[in-house]
């Protein structure tokens, strides 16, 4: 069974425009701000995806665009349906680890990871690469959390901006993690988490020294 979630509630649906006023409020809850596809699996309801719903295996441009803005065109046999922004995912842990897609939980993991790095990098290059960005998005000189830049990069109405900032991460992301320009652009992320972003981000690094890695 689909439920179809509608609430306007300050969104253009077509160009994710937002209302200016309470910005902050409005985008700390996704699912309530477009008109995404919700499921029920037998007992469990209003489950963001469907009970068949397969992780991609895409390059990490495709991830970092699933990841903040969803897919609205998610083909499930022959059905397509609006899936929420893919960060959402941490909020239904039991979905993603169901047995009908086996790989899903390593791929969630390993997406999970390198979009945290990403923002990680972002809090550490905030003065550099990425000080434009965080000029536009906190003004006012905010508290800069990893999960307040994940809501304003979801929310940020200036996709230009945001390709902008992506594609200077990703540039900082292979010269740091020693990905090769060769294949950078068509290398699955799951392998660009694995092999480069593991062994050469100081991020991960520490992160993997914290958890006993």
């Amino acid at each position: 069974m689909i439920m179809r979630l509608i609430t306007l509630n300050g969104w253009q649906i077509d160009n994710r425009q937002i209302d200016d006023d309470n910005d902050h409020e409005q985008v700390q809850d996704d699912n309530v701000n477009r008109n995404w596809d919700l499921f029920n699996w037998g007992y469990m309801f209003n489950i963001m995806i469907p009970q068949t719903f397969i992780f991609p295996e895409c390059n990490v441009s495709d991830l970092f665009k699933l990841w903040f803005y969803g897919n609205q065109h998610y083909n499930d046999n022959g059905n397509v349906f609006r899936i929420q922004p893919y960060k959402n995912l941490v909020n239904c842990p039991r979905a993603i680890s169901n047995d009908n897609s086996p790989h899903n939980t390593d791929r969630f993991s390993h997406a999970k990871c390198l979009m945290a790095y990403l923002i990680k990098s972002l809090i550490d290059n905030r003065e550099g690469y990425a000080h434009d960005f965080m000029h536009v998005l906190f003004p006012a000189n905010e508290n800069v959390t990893d999960t307040l830049i994940s809501m304003r990069i979801a929310s940020c109405r200036d996709r230009v901006l945001i390709d902008t900032l992506y594609q200077r991460w990703w540039d900082h992301c292979k010269v740091e993690c020693q990905i090769p320009s060769e294949r950078s652009n068509t290398m699955c992320f799951s392998a660009v988490y694995k092999h480069h972003v593991v062994k050469h981000s100081p991020y991960m690094r520490r992160r993997n020294r914290h958890h006993g890695g």
